[in-house]
Order: C-alpha cells, then structure tokens, then sequence
C-alpha cells in the first residue's frame, strides 16, 4: 500500500541492491513487485528485531571480568585480552539501555504529522499480529519442557540503541 514510494528511484536501487547481494544464497530475492518489496521490508525488521533479540543480546557475556568471557583471546591466554575486553564492555553499556517494546503504539510515529493515515492501519494490523504470534508462543511454550521466550514478540524492543 505504499504505492509509488516503493517504486521510486531510490527505492528501486536500495532494493536491487539487496537482490543482487543475495545472488548465489539459499535464497536470492526475486524480480522486484510491491509484494516483494513488502517482503523485503519484513525481512529486514524481523533481522533486527527477533533474530537480534536471539543472537545479539550479549550484555550476559561482557558485563563480568576478562577471565569470564569476551569476543577475542590472545594464543596461549587464558583471559581475554585488555582492548577486547574495553570494547566489549563499551557494547554492552551502550546496548543494554532498554528500549520501546516493539508493539507499542508509537503513537508520535505512524499516520502523524502529514504522514498518510494508511501507516497507523497498518502498524496497528502488524501489532495484531504480533499479539496473536504471542499468543501462539506462549501456549506452545506451555507445551515444552523448556521455556523457549526469544521468539516471543511481546518481549522484542527496537533494537536501535547504537
């Protein structure tokens, strides 16, 4: 629904851009349509949103002492070394503020400010769905012997804090 926004010239290149950067992966994003770039778009917040809840949170692992844990050792160390383990720490500090939970209302954002009021229908039917997917964990969840949150959008934030 985003009309020509999606087809403009800017658009076009930033989305051939990614096609052409998926050439040769398991999966290569196809010819450009509105669906597709729709999918596109998805794929990116679901990247930087639910993947990164997963895999990106590593507060747990910089904020103990270098001899704990850390992104790089030297060989023959048994601790990580002094720049990694500054660096690491400035990651977590700097990521660990907690940020809007995805599904708020963001009401200053979407369908304001002579901005199309089509944006707030939509954000509104994506935050039903994830309310409904929410749902869907939580009682899959019920079912297994382990707990398994991550993929809980009610527990997602924008992850944009750097």
């Amino acid at each position: 629904k985003a009309g020509d926004a999606c087809k403009d010239e800017h658009a076009l290149e930033f989305y051939n851009a990614m096609r052409k950067a998926s050439k040769g992966q398991k999966y290569e994003i196809p010819e450009h349509s509105d669906e597709n770039m729709a999918n596109l778009c998805a794929q990116i917040i679901f990247t930087v949103t639910a993947f990164h809840e997963l895999v990106g949170a590593v507060t747990d692992y910089v904020g103990v002492l270098p001899n704990r844990a850390g992104f790089r050792s030297c060989r023959g160390k048994t601790e990580v070394d002094i720049q990694s383990f500054i660096i690491a720490s400035c990651i977590g500090a700097s990521t660990s503020v907690r940020m809007p939970v995805l599904m708020s209302k963001f009401e200053n954002f979407f369908g304001v400010g002579g901005a199309p009021e089509w944006e707030r229908e939509h954000w509104e039917a994506f935050r039903s769905d994830l309310a409904k997917q929410s749902q869907a964990v939580k009682a899959a969840d019920a079912k297994r012997e382990v707990e398994f949150k991550y993929f809980d959008p009610a527990r997602f934030e924008c992850s944009i804090s750097v």
